[in-house]
């Protein structure tokens, strides 16, 4: 039998539609997005929690905000995704929130063969796009972003 030591991987990817704003240059976003979201409640007592262990302190406040962000699956549940980086679809130094408007994965989800989709204020991802933008970054443009990325 053979066994093997290290990084094993079943690497699976997603392509994805999205409207998107930069948020490289706003500190730690995360406290905002929950807020938008309608989940800041459970965000703050998520924080009380990590400042509550002998490990973390005032200074980890941007990692005690990313490790509760992802813990709460906040982004996923209302169709939000912070992505950085190339693993996530976007270039390598950027950093957007994105609204995903489509979305297909390796396994056959979805598809995009034919369709479109309405930027005005009928559509409610992209009014979601803009209270988000209006509050954490008022100066980003709202971008069509489109990419694969890892999942």
């Amino acid at each position: 039998m053979k066994i093997r030591n290290g990084f094993v991987s079943n690497s699976s990817s997603s392509s994805f539609i999205a409207l998107a704003f930069d948020v490289k240059n706003v500190e730690s976003p995360f406290e905002k997005i929950a807020d938008m979201l309608g989940e800041k409640k459970d965000f703050d007592k998520k924080v009380q929690e990590y400042l509550s262990r002998d490990y973390y302190s005032e200074d980890d406040m941007d990692e005690i905000h990313r490790e509760v962000y992802w813990e709460l699956d906040i982004e996923r549940s209302k169709g939000v995704r912070l992505l950085q980086g190339s693993e996530d679809g976007v270039g390598k130094d950027e950093k957007v929130l994105a609204i995903m408007v489509a979305e297909t994965d390796s396994y056959g989800g979805g598809d995009f063969s034919d369709g479109e989709i309405v930027l005005d204020d009928s559509n409610s991802d992209y009014i979601m796009a803009k209270e988000l933008r209006d509050v954490i970054n008022p100066e980003a443009s709202i971008k069509i972003k489109y990419g694969t990325r890892c999942c």
